[in-house]
């Protein structure tokens, strides 16, 4: 049993070690997706500018209204790309911070 846990906490260690962040995570920071966009502002009551584009035909939206919420939805997903790419900079220096030792807590 004690070779157990200690096979599970080298396990844990390797794991935390190699992998600073979680794939999925990190790809989705980077590429800006929309889901993660529409499932934040669909829970503070909002349709997301994706939601509304893909509704855009029931709602009978004019061509003038389509291109605003593209703009809208271009310039979102631009800007969490770069948001993105700041938290990974800063979760990566973070995590070697920690590996280094510099940072305890």
């Amino acid at each position: 049993m004690r070779y157990v846990y200690i096979l599970f906490l080298f396990i844990v260690y390797f794991i935390n070690s190699a992998f600073p962040q979680i794939l999925a995570d990190r790809n989705a920071l980077l590429s800006g997706t929309a889901d993660e966009q529409k499932k934040i502002v669909e829970a503070l009551g909002y349709p997301s500018p994706k939601s509304v584009l893909d509704l855009a035909s029931s709602l009978k939206l004019t061509d003038g209204q389509r291109s605003s919420l593209n703009d809208i939805y271009n310039e979102t997903v631009m800007r969490a790309k770069e948001l993105g790419k700041q938290i990974v900079k800063i979760e990566e220096e973070l995590f070697g911070a920690l590996q280094a030792g510099l940072v305890s807590e």
